[in-house]
């Protein structure tokens, strides 16, 4: 009997791949990226990680640009969100950032991109 294989929702692969939640719903739906929906939510197998599209896209993405961020309260100027709706889209993985050693949220400039966002962005 085959062990069962580890999976990821979308959140989890995004935190573990660094791409935002939305890139990789878009990839599951064009069938870059194999995975499965349950229960309405998609679910990437863990051998997803090792994907030829996916290394490429991280070996891309990590030695073509300085990954640029921003505080909470930068990005919310950036955008017609609050500090507080901010910080909640990073909790629920609809933007990209990490907490910093001092325990402060950091946004990636990359989110500036995503559609959702860039149509919030203030002119």
């Amino acid at each position: 009997m085959d062990k069962q294989k580890k999976v990821f929702s979308t959140k989890e692969f995004s935190s573990l791949t660094g791409m935002p939640v939305s890139s990789i719903t878009k990839l599951l739906r064009e069938r870059k990226l194999e995975g499965t929906k349950v229960s309405g939510k998609w679910i990437i197998f863990e051998d997803q990680l090792q994907s030829k599209f996916i290394q490429e896209m991280l070996k891309n993405d990590n030695s073509t640009r300085i990954k640029k961020t921003y505080s909470v309260n930068e990005f919310a100027e950036m955008t017609y969100l609050t500090a507080f709706g901010v910080k909640q889209w990073l909790k629920k993985g609809l933007l990209i950032g990490k907490i910093n050693t001092a325990g402060v949220w950091q946004v990636d400039a990359e989110n500036l991109e995503i559609p959702n966002v860039k149509r919030l962005v203030r002119a």
